[in-house]
């Protein structure tokens, strides 16, 4: 059996186990606010087998001041959601 210790290693035991060789698997950001989601940004993963990771970059300064949740997800090729990551939540102040 196995003991989840944290919600990140359930993801990670979750996307281990996932087919992730074949073509057109993708990674789907989400930037939302309270109202929306702002802006949607839709990676393609490389043909590996091992369990997917992102980087990025994001300008914090061209929020307005706020809550703000960023949301991933894997996709499979067809768009079919494989798993979804625990959301990120912070806030924008000044």
């Amino acid at each position: 059996m196995l003991a989840r210790t944290s919600p990140s290693t359930a993801l990670a035991w979750r996307t281990a186990f996932c087919d992730l060789s074949k073509p057109d698997t993708k990674i789907r950001l989400d930037l939302a606010d309270a109202k929306s989601v702002l802006e949607t940004q839709t990676l393609t993963v490389p043909s590996t087998n091992q369990t997917p990771k992102v980087a990025f970059f994001l300008n914090t300064d061209a929020l307005k001041t706020g809550n703000y949740e960023l949301r991933a997800a894997l996709l499979a090729g067809d768009g079919t959601t494989i798993t979804n990551a625990m959301p990120a939540s912070f806030a924008r102040i000044d």
